[in-house]
């Protein structure tokens, strides 16, 4: 089925790109696709937008590397692709429902 290879690649350029600044419209041109069309698809298949994909992967991937002390908050939002650990920390707690420095604290304690 083309969508599923759609969705698919989407999800590949998403766990490739994930750390830098990618935007939907990039992805949706990746794929050839018009970014109102592939959202549909998106989130037809995926019961979420793409938007709401890619953060939660980011936020997926920061909580991986909250363990290691050697990492501050900042440098984790920014290797998952925030350049501003502010509007990291607004969307991390938005998801996650904790500040990422609460999250920290509560899985190393």
């Amino acid at each position: 089925n083309y969508t599923d290879q759609y969705i698919k690649k989407s999800i590949q350029y998403i766990e490739k790109h994930y750390s830098r600044n990618i935007t939907i419209l990039e992805i949706a041109d990746y794929l050839g696709l018009n970014r109102s069309y592939f959202s549909t698809i998106f989130k037809g298949r995926m019961g979420k937008s793409p938007q709401e994909f890619l953060i939660c992967f980011r936020l997926d991937r920061a909580c991986d590397l909250m363990p290691n002390p050697i990492l501050s908050i900042s440098d984790i939002a920014r290797s998952v692709g925030y350049t501003d650990p502010l509007c990291f920390s607004k969307v991390f707690k938005k998801f996650k429902g904790m500040s990422p420095r609460k999250y920290r604290e509560k899985i190393t304690s």
